[in-house]
């Protein structure tokens, strides 16, 4: 943007009415959409969550909080349409995957649906991996997922903190996840990422190995 020139998005004083007429040339283009397919809803009770000590979810009293099929179709047909020619979708919690399978299965099939000749489109998803299965890991594999899996170090420090909703750690059934990933994606090939959160205790770095001879180092920062 040449100097001088008005901002697309200027910053005014608390309750400054907005005067449009300032802005002018055409809105930037969003590439990227985080979407909650689930809210804050989660099978998980960690330590930390911030929405645990939260009563003002917006959305507790709608049916199981879950994104409805024609809310996702919109969805992806307007944002397809304005985000041309590159579009990511990424997909958070709560924890995405309670929006079950056919949730995702159907977002590619609107994706193939009203996406245009010459669109890029990608998805990612950050997930607790307790859900995974082989169906899962096969359907990330086919249309080559970003994933990130959410493990906080090795079992004695994870099981600290990431508990289930009877208060039990929840390593080795984020690990049957890992797992799956392995053996429907090779080894890897395709991005997988596990977020490590430091804690006083625990180590800078650590290596979760499953037995199917696929392991996955990690280095937390400071």
């Amino acid at each position: 943007m040449a100097a001088g020139s008005p901002s697309l998005f200027p910053i005014l004083p608390a309750a400054t009415p907005m005067d449009y007429s300032a802005v002018s040339g055409a809105a930037p283009r969003i590439t990227s959409l985080l979407i909650k397919p689930a809210s804050a809803v989660c099978n998980l009770d960690c330590a930390y969550c911030f929405y645990l000590d939260r009563d003002a979810d917006p959305y507790k009293d709608l049916p199981a909080r879950r994104m409805t099929a024609d809310t996702l179709e919109r969805l992806v047909d307007s944002y397809l349409f304005y985000s041309f020619p590159n579009s990511t979708f990424a997909f958070q919690g709560g924890e995405p995957t309670l929006a079950g399978l056919d949730f995702f299965e159907q977002l590619v099939k609107f994706q193939q649906q009203y996406g245009r000749n010459g669109q890029n489109v990608s998805n990612s998803m950050q997930t607790n991996a307790i859900l995974v299965d082989d169906n899962w890991a096969r359907l990330f594999k086919q249309y080559n997922w970003l994933l990130g899996v959410s493990l906080d170090g090795p079992q004695e420090v994870h099981d600290l903190y990431r508990f289930n909703k009877a208060g039990h750690g929840t390593f080795n059934q984020v690990l049957k996840g890992i797992e799956a990933f392995a053996a429907e994606q090779s080894g890897f090939q395709h991005p997988l990422r596990l977020e490590a959160r430091p804690t006083s205790t625990g180590p800078r770095s650590f290596t979760a190995s499953t037995n199917r001879e696929a392991s996955i180092t990690c280095n937390s920062s400071l």
